[in-house]
C-alpha cells in the first residue's frame, strides 16, 4: 500500500516514460516538471530561507546543536533540505545528517562514526 502511495507521488513529479538526458526539451515541457520546478522553487524562496535560518538562531544557545550547518542546494534542484552536524563525544568524531524531503512527508537520518585513522593515512 505504501509502495503504491510513494510511487503515485513520484509521478506527481516525474513523467513516465520520458528521459530527462535523452529527450531533455519533451521533460522541460512536462506538466510534471513544472510542478517539480515550481514545488522546488516555493522551498527556495527568501521567506524559506528566513525560516532555515531561523532555526539555526533557535539552536544557537545549544552546547551540541548550535554548530549545525544547513547544506541545501535548492537552486541546483536538490528535492531535500540537507542538514548536517558534527559531534565529538569521548574522543570519538560523529556526523549526523538530516535530509528532508520537499516533495513528500518523509526524512532520513544518516549518523556515522568516524576512524581515528583515515584510510590513507600510512604509518612508517
Amino acid at each position: 500500500m505504501i509502495q503504491n502511495v510513494l510511487q503515485n507521488l513520484a509521478y506527481l513529479y516525474y513523467p513516465k516514460n520520458i528521459c530527462p538526458w535523452n529527450q531533455n526539451e519533451a521533460y522541460l515541457q512536462t506538466l510534471e516538471y513544472k510542478r517539480l520546478q515550481s514545488t522546488i522553487d516555493f522551498f527556495d524562496s527568501d521567506e524559506n530561507k528566513k525560516l532555515r535560518s531561523n532555526i539555526k538562531v533557535e539552536f544557537e544557545d545549544d552546547l551540541i546543536l548550535k554548530d549545525f550547518e544547513d547544506f541545501s542546494r535548492l537552486d541546483y534542484q536538490d528535492r531535500c533540505f540537507k542538514f548536517f552536524l558534527n559531534v565529538f563525544e569521548d574522543g570519538e568524531l560523529y556526523s549526523i545528517s538530516l535530509y528532508l524531503s520537499v516533495l513528500c512527508p518523509y526524512y532520513v537520518i544518516v549518523s556515522m562514526k568516524h576512524s581515528p585513522d583515515p584510510f590513507f593515512h600510512n604509518q612508517e
